[in-house]
């Protein structure tokens, strides 16, 4: 199986068990797929503050709290938030004690040894820093984003400015026609130029 054959079926894979799952959710950057998805088209969601512009390229609101729960769907922040993520989802499922329980049992009490957990915290240089490392890996997100926006037939042309980088073309609902050409047309030449190259 190809790679476009290989995401087509994994996004037709959550498609399908979705809609019986009483909780479709992800923790840091799994946000990403479920958007790929779909699935959190026109939902409040979640994901790692350096992926954040990245999931703006999908039909999301994308906010910043560490566990965000709209309607069905719930996601959270970074990787750290998986506890705090985990002990929510506990007491939706089961009970508010039964969470206090596992939390005690966990003994998590975080005490960061810094307040730099957060880009609103950290301070400029500190996440200029941080951005420089994980530019590459989120030019490479992104591009993953857009083959599976063409895979799942959902492009629509959607350009982000990111730290001082050129336009990126993103998934989105609808977009209006560019010069035209459907923004579909756009996406998907894009990336056949970027198979054959």
């Amino acid at each position: 199986m190809n790679g476009l054959a290989t995401i087509r079926a994994r996004l037709r894979f959550l498609n399908d068990r979705a809609p019986h799952a009483r909780y479709v959710t992800s923790v840091c950057t799994g946000s990403l797929i479920l958007a790929a998805a779909g699935l959190l088209n026109g939902y409040r969601a979640a994901t790692h503050w350096a992926a954040r512009d990245i999931l703006a390229l999908f039909d999301v609101e994308v906010v910043t709290d560490r566990v965000v729960i709209d309607r069905n769907r719930m996601t959270g922040g970074g990787v750290t938030t998986g506890i705090d993520f985990g002990l929510t989802l506990l007491s939706i499922l089961r009970d508010e004690n039964i969470a206090q329980l596992t939390q005690l049992q966990l003994e998590h009490a975080p005490q960061p040894p810094y307040t730099t957990g957060t880009p609103e915290t950290a301070g400029p240089e500190l996440v200029a820093s941080v951005q420089s490392v994980l530019e590459k890996v989120n030019a490479q997100i992104t591009q993953a984003a857009e083959e599976v926006c063409v895979a799942s037939g959902k492009w629509s042309l959607r350009l982000e400015r990111r730290w001082h980088r050129p336009t990126y073309i993103g998934c989105a609902q609808r977009r209006p026609r560019l010069e035209g050409r459907s923004d579909q047309d756009l996406a998907r030449s894009r990336f056949e130029r970027k198979l054959a190259a």
